[in-house]
């Protein structure tokens, strides 16, 4: 759906180590590739031309570059009844996209020089709050409510447009 109709197959795993009681972290990671597909596409058709107005039109075939997602955490686990603090850094990286053209029209080469097919990453910081009542309701209650507070911040990137945030979370699980 957000990649143009394009078929992908990714590898997603990560593994977690506790120290004593209440400190844990751990590393996880996504790795996706996106199979090509021929569409029609807006493209570049001159070398001083932006990327804000591509007004020609040309089939192309799409090779998507690999995209990789690194998170690395460290979390204080429950360290009041259910309150924990975790802070993590993520990394995400997304290689140069190419394109095909299926005429002779325009040039290959032009159309592959468009900004927006070039290489991306981005580096940025989270910080969590969080707390499961799972000790506050009673062992047969059929849910267990947590409720989460985070903030993100950038620390960098290339070609990639990131802003600060932050958010709250209510989780019910069944």
């Amino acid at each position: 759906f957000g990649f143009d109709g394009s078929w992908s197959f990714f590898v997603n795993g990560g593994i977690i180590c506790n120290w004593f009681n209440h400190i844990r972290g751990g590393v996880d990671f996504l790795f996706l590739h996106l199979f090509g597909n021929i569409r029609e596409r807006r493209i570049k058709v001159q070398e001083d031309q932006t990327d804000f107005l591509l007004l020609a039109k040309a089939r192309a075939h799409t090779d998507y570059g690999f995209t990789q997602r690194y998170n690395l955490f460290a979390e204080a686990y429950h360290v009041f009844h259910g309150l924990s603090i975790t802070g993590a850094y993520q990394f995400w990286r997304h290689a140069e996209d190419k394109l095909t053209l299926t005429s002779d029209l325009y040039s290959t080469a032009i159309a592959n020089s468009a900004q927006s097919l070039e290489e991306w990453n981005l580096h940025q910081f989270f910080v969590m709050l969080k707390y499961n009542f799972f000790c506050d309701v009673p062992e047969e209650s059929f849910f267990n409510p947590e409720i989460m507070a985070w903030y993100r911040t950038p620390v960098g990137g290339k070609r990639s447009i990131m802003a600060s945030a932050y958010g709250l979370q209510l989780t019910m699980s069944f």
